[in-house]
């Protein structure tokens, strides 16, 4: 099975080449749970990422919560498992990236 964190970075190398900028988030005892694990800016929109490896595992109940709150908020969110969902989520805000 593939690492999360190999996921992790070849959606962060894709950003990238895409123009976009990404941050992962790590958790710690002193950040909150629930948060995205990668937060990116692609062509001026705010963009939330939860990654998966599991394709049948779902955001945890905080996760989905804060990825609500961020989409009722104009972000373009989604829960993904490869480089492939994350140019879809894009493309169906509307994004125009390359690849």
């Amino acid at each position: 099975m593939v690492l999360e964190s190999v996921i992790v970075k070849s959606i962060r190398a894709y950003l990238t080449e895409a123009g976009c900028w990404s941050a992962k988030n790590h958790g710690s005892p002193f950040t909150p749970g629930g948060r995205a694990d990668i937060y990116a800016c692609c062509a001026g929109r705010f963009v939330a990422l939860e990654v998966k490896v599991d394709p049948n595992e779902g955001p945890t109940e905080l996760q989905r919560i804060e990825l609500e709150e961020l989409a009722r908020a104009g972000a373009v969110t989604g829960v993904v498992h490869s480089v492939e969902e994350v140019r879809h989520v894009l493309s169906t805000a509307g994004l125009r990236v390359p690849g």
